[in-house]
């Protein structure tokens, strides 16, 4: 586990609030999606966007990522992501915690802090052959 710990500010971007409220194939809201996408026009954060919906982000070139939102119950991981923490598809997971992302608006300020990163081994050892979890830290 990397603690990472750092807060950050960023603007959510035009357009996105009207972008996440159309996705329809989605079981939470899009709009928890920012921190990734706040990620990947930070400057100096080293991420850059992923081509397929599996990875939010690649870190250094290396590390493909997907970003949980850290509630008081803990993150929830999917089965989904279970599924390509085993398979390769990816490598980590980050959680953070901040704004309360149901209330953003384009154009606004969004504070966010990344709390750890762990890895495929981490998580998949943690679910205990469980189909989906809360990762509690």
């Amino acid at each position: 586990m990397e603690i990472i710990n750092k807060t950050y500010t960023g603007i959510v971007p035009k357009g996105f609030r009207k972008l996440c409220e159309a996705a329809t194939d989605y079981k939470m809201s899009k709009l928890f999606e920012i921190v990734e996408e706040l990620e990947i026009i930070r400057p100096k954060s080293l991420r850059k966007g992923y081509p397929t919906w599996e990875v939010d982000t690649v870190y250094n070139g290396i590390d493909r990522e997907d970003f949980k939102y850290y509630a008081k119950a803990g993150a929830l991981i999917s089965k989904t992501t279970l599924k390509h923490l085993k398979d390769g598809t990816l490598t980590h997971v980050v959680l953070w915690k901040g704004d309360n992302a149901m209330n953003l608006q384009d154009e606004t300020k969004f504070t966010y802090t990344l709390l750890v990163k762990l890895t495929a081994e981490e998580i998949i050892e943690a679910s205990k052959g469980l189909i989906e979890f809360r990762y509690v830290l």
